[in-house]
């Protein structure tokens, strides 16, 4: 009997205590007055904070982040334009305002 590779290296993860790292798609977008860095669709890790920022076009100012899908997504500060993202409970959406 011929074992899978991928069911090789997954044992050999389990024996020798490793973590299988989760990944979760996180969609960064703004309102039209102003960028996100980054944007757009991107994987990040699991319950760990990632940094996001928002800079405001001319005569706008940075409003707050928010939440437009998903659940379990933990911001350090909504109201700061660079902060940090958590996603604990899948993928998510959010959006910058300005």
């Amino acid at each position: 009997m011929k074992l899978h590779p991928i069911i090789i290296i997954l044992v050999i993860f389990l024996i020798a205590g490793c973590d299988i790292i989760e990944y979760h798609t996180l969609l960064i977008t703004s309102d039209s007055h102003g960028t996100t860095n980054p944007s757009g669709e991107i994987l990040i890790k699991a319950d760990e904070p990632f940094h996001i920022s928002a800079t405001a076009d001319t005569q706008y100012s940075f409003t707050c982040w928010t939440i437009e899908e998903g659940m379990g997504v933990i911001f350090d500060n909504t109201n700061s334009n660079n902060t940090t993202v958590t996603l604990t409970n899948g993928d998510a959406a959010i959006m910058a305002h300005f």
